[in-house]
């Protein structure tokens, strides 16, 4: 009966190990799963394509459009398949012959010119892939959003960052650095000045050459900030500037207030000051 006792119990305790193994076509498919995370991080179709992404992959986007690797190649170049953060938790892996299926979640920061760009995305995910040719490729992808961070954050967030730029702006007044606001700038910028005249970024940088646009004094304060979209921003308040007294203009010396209204946009994953209105009062 002892005999028997013991036996039962390495036979049960050899189960419970075989049991417990992890299948090793588990850990290749997380390694794949890393690579392919970390590669779309950094736009690096040479891994993508081909290798880990099969030709005749599909994918279900979490824009709810149905998309083909050509698709994506386009998506992964225009960078519609950019961010900042990527984060993947995979939570099972069941396999079914030579067909893998792996589901979790995924926690996003898109950015450049993808929706939701700057704020944190999560979603739902199943990566199906397939073994043939002695290497595994994924064949299909099916995304669904179930969470963006509330909009208010993310307006906060660009409240910052474009206050940020209007301080470096100001800085970049006071030095007068045509340098840095030939860099700074969009060239499609379009100005209404104080003077009533709509100017652009040449004709503003010959201004401060002349010394026209030069400031010993020069502030603003945002007293209304609003978001149309993800990429389109409207700041508007009150600015008090002192013209210097060696100023190449009829109110040097002078100290005066200002309205003004601005709209900014988000270009290639940076704010830009698209357009400006300023009035004397």
């Amino acid at each position: 009966m002892k005999k028997l006792t013991i036996s039962l119990f390495v036979f049960l305790l050899s189960i419970i190990t075989l049991c417990a193994q992890t299948d090793p076509r588990e850990a290749e498919l997380r390694r794949l799963e890393n690579i392919e995370r970390e590669a779309t991080m950094r736009g690096d179709s040479a891994v993508l394509f081909g290798k880990i992404w099969s030709n005749e992959m599909v994918v279900n986007t979490p824009a709810n459009r149905v998309g083909t690797v050509e698709g994506t190649k386009m998506q992964l170049r225009t960078g519609n398949l950019a961010y900042a953060s990527f984060v993947r938790n995979i939570e099972k892996i069941t396999f079914n012959d030579n067909i893998a299926l792996v589901m979790g979640e995924e926690i996003t920061k898109p950015q450049l010119h993808q929706q939701h760009t700057g704020k944190t995305v999560t979603r739902r995910f199943t990566n199906i892939w397939k073994y043939a040719n002695n290497q595994w490729v994924m064949i299909g992808r099916h995304a669904t959003i179930i969470k963006v961070e509330p909009a208010e954050v993310y307006k906060k967030q660009v409240l910052r960052q474009i206050d940020s730029l209007i301080n470096y702006q100001e800085r970049l007044i006071l030095t007068q650095d045509t340098v840095a606001m030939r860099k700074f700038y969009p060239d499609d910028m379009v100005i209404t000045n104080p003077f009533g005249q709509m100017i652009g970024k040449q004709k503003m940088i010959e201004r401060v050459k002349a010394g026209i646009i030069k400031y010993g004094k020069f502030e603003k304060t945002i007293e209304h900030f609003a978001m149309e979209g993800d990429k389109l921003a409207i700041v508007a308040g009150k600015e008090e500037v002192t013209p210097t007294a060696d100023a190449n203009r009829a109110d040097a010396g002078k100290a005066h207030q200002r309205r003004f209204t601005e709209v900014w946009v988000l270009r290639e994953g940076r704010w830009q000051r698209l357009i400006r209105h300023a009035s004397t009062i």
